[in-house]
Order: C-alpha cells, then structure tokens, then sequence
C-alpha cells in the first residue's frame, strides 16, 4: 500500500511538471482577459489574450482542439491525482490517530 502512495506522489509531481506550462498559460490568460475587458475597457488586448487563451492566434483550428483535450485531461489528471494523495494522506493521519 505505501508503494501505491509513493507512486501516486510521484505521478503527481511530475504531472505537475509537466503541464504546469498549459494550465498556467490558460490561468493567465484567463485573467489578462478578465482584467483588459472589465477594468481597463480595452477590447482588442482583451481579444489578444483570447486568442492566446484558445490558440487561435495560431490560425489552426487543429492547434486550438489539441490545446483544449490538452489543458482538460491534465486538469483531470492533477485534480484524480491530488485527490488520491489527499485521500492517502488523511487514511495514514487517522491511523496515526488511532494508535
């Protein structure tokens, strides 16, 4: 079982690693949008940062769909993998509490 932990830690890690870069692209995009449209009243930097948000400042509507599977499945895969070291985290601090 403590195999199991260690490899759910480090799976999460290097997901982590890994698509820290399309998660945080789309985070700051996300927020650059929010900001240049509602506070700053600027439309075309807001229509920038979408195009940057959806890739399609690329022109390639391939690159837009590959980008949005991308930056979903590695959601899914750091929120299943946080949650099952969470999970493992509270199972080995209530057995802790037990003894």
């Amino acid at each position: 079982m403590a195999n199991l932990k260690a490899k759910f830690y480090k799976y999460h890690r290097e997901l982590g690693i890994i698509f820290s870069l399309p998660l945080a692209l789309c985070a700051v995009t996300a927020m650059g949008m929010t900001i240049a449209r509602e506070f700053l009243h600027n439309r075309p930097l807001a229509k920038f940062f979408f195009s940057l948000h959806t890739m399609s400042i690329f022109g390639s509507e391939e690159i837009e769909n590959i980008y949005s599977i991308i930056v979903g499945i590695s959601t899914l895969a750091i929120i299943f993998t946080g949650l099952m070291c969470l999970v493992s985290f509270k199972k080995k601090k209530s057995n802790q509490n037990q003894e």
